[in-house]
């Protein structure tokens, strides 16, 4: 569960046992307050009727007609102390009720009758059930005490409670609905700042760790939050700094001593006088040395790369450089016999930094070269533009890339062939610089690989049409 989930669930779920808790007691109050006016309606009602009755014959065989209320709207039951009944209404003569025994004191409750509509109209029920409203009490004259049951049909009530219990379960419902729907909203607007803190943390890598969070100026956990993590930033971006300026200065710093000893070593195999032992182990150390230079390089480029600013966006024909690179390496294709085939006539203009390019065709021919078949392989280029991208596929024959391997070959010094790859003079960071060749212009580079059969580079970059700039 997410946290916009789970907060979603807190707000409505504390919201949904406030409003339950109000419902519930409007409800009961809704409910215990009509049967409170009834029960007062009731005893009001019972203390006058046993005044009147009294007040007659001891029989009660005439009520007078002062009462609060008409009798013969009630069910009524009177009877002395002794049991004996002394007055019934005329709703009593037509049924009884079922009501508990019990003695002293006063006693309220519900109870549901059948009576049928031929008997007494009563606002019945389809099922003619009516609910009275009971009250049992004890009344106190002169002569004597009485107890007296007296009930008063309240259908028409019971129905409007039931109906209102009903509105109420349908409006907590709809309550419910519309709670998580906002609960889910508010939770989406307060997790907005974590959501685009995550979204930019997410796209600062290794090449652009100078971007920072968003600092509101507030001083909430969030603001707090982003800090915490730009200073992090801060530090990884000085510790990377110091590790690509180390590099490239140990880099150049190399440049000159290898350099000397190459001139050096090509001056001792001048020699005439040296024995082909010794010759042959000063031609091995120039071949060292020769790649040791290359590395280096390499190096320097890759951390050039590194520090370097974003490429200044300007119309680069990527199908001239990839002409230009392969008559570079005609001699060594037609000495190897490789079949090298160019289909770039659909190839449109691309934005970017020729020399940055230049590299990466020169990187990715390079390859394809070394790691082709050792006579007659075959190497084929051809271009594409589509949707304000251009594409520029490169493959060639070859022993290719393992399944599995295909990102792990632009990781620095990733060798697929670890025996050969000395042999053929690859320093294992000619992919990397192309990947990061292509990062840097805002494409996308990947590999396909059909062990011993072809392999295949396809470089996607943005057209110079495309109506966008380079950060």
């Amino acid at each position: 569960m997410t946290v916009r989930q789970k907060i979603t669930v807190w707000i409505a779920g504390a919201s949904l046992l406030a409003a339950l808790g109000f419902a519930s007691f409007v409800f009961i109050e809704l409910v215990e307050g009509p049967a409170k006016l009834i029960d007062q309606e009731l005893l009001h009602m019972a203390r006058g009727l046993v005044a009147r009755g009294t007040a007659v014959t001891p029989a009660w065989s005439d009520i007078p007609p002062s009462l609060p209320y008409p009798p013969d709207r009630y069910w009524i039951e009177v009877r002395t102390q002794e049991g004996d009944l002394c007055y019934q209404s005329a709703l009593a003569r037509a049924f009884s009720l079922p009501l508990p025994q019990g003695a002293g004191g006063k006693t309220s409750f519900t109870v549901e009758r059948v009576v049928p509509r031929s008997v007494a109209q009563l606002g019945q029920d389809a099922e003619n059930e009516v609910a009275f409203r009971v009250l049992t009490t004890w009344v106190a004259v002169d002569n004597g005490r009485y107890l007296v049951t007296i009930a008063k049909p309240i259908e028409a009530l019971e129905e409007k409670v039931v109906e209102v219990l009903r509105e109420t379960s349908v409006g907590l419902i709809t309550c419910t609905l519309v709670i998580l729907a906002v609960s889910y909203w508010l939770a989406g607007r307060v997790l907005q700042p974590v959501a685009a803190i995550t979204a930019l943390a997410r796209s600062i890598d290794e090449g652009n760790l100078a971007r920072r969070l968003p600092e509101s100026g507030g001083r909430d956990e969030l603001d707090e939050l982003a800090r915490m993590l730009n200073a992090m930033l801060d530090r990884l971006h000085l510790s990377f700094q110091r590790q690509k300026g180390f590099l490239a200065n140990a880099a150049h710093e190399l440049k000159s001593p290898l350099a000397l000893l190459t001139l050096r070593l090509d001056s001792l195999l001048q020699r005439a006088d040296m024995d082909e032992t010794t010759r042959s182990d000063l031609v091995a150390m120039r071949t060292t040395v020769q790649r040791m230079a290359l590395l280096v390089k390499k190096l320097l480029d890759l951390s050039r790369l590194e520090m370097r600013p974003e490429p200044r966006p300007e119309p680069v024909d990527l199908a001239g450089l990839v002409r230009e690179v392969a008559a570079e390496y005609r001699d060594m294709t037609e000495a190897r016999g490789i079949d090298v085939r160019l289909d770039l006539e659909r190839c449109a203009p691309v934005r970017g930094d020729v020399d940055m390019l230049r590299r990466l065709c020169i990187n990715l021919f390079d390859n394809a070269v070394r790691y082709n078949e050792p006579q007659g392989g075959k190497i084929a280029a051809r271009c594409s533009a589509a949707n304000g991208d251009v594409t520029l596929i490169l493959g060639n024959s070859g022993p290719g890339v393992p399944a599995g391997e295909e990102e792990r070959v632009f990781e620095q010094f990733q060798r697929v062939d670890k025996a050969r790859s000395p042999a053929s003079g690859g320093t294992g960071l000619g992919l990397t610089i192309a990947r990061r060749i292509v990062q840097l212009h805002h494409g996308r580079i990947a590999l396909a690989s059909r062990p011993n059969a072809w392999t295949e580079v396809t470089v996607t970059l943005p057209a110079w049409q495309r109506e966008r700039y380079l950060p």
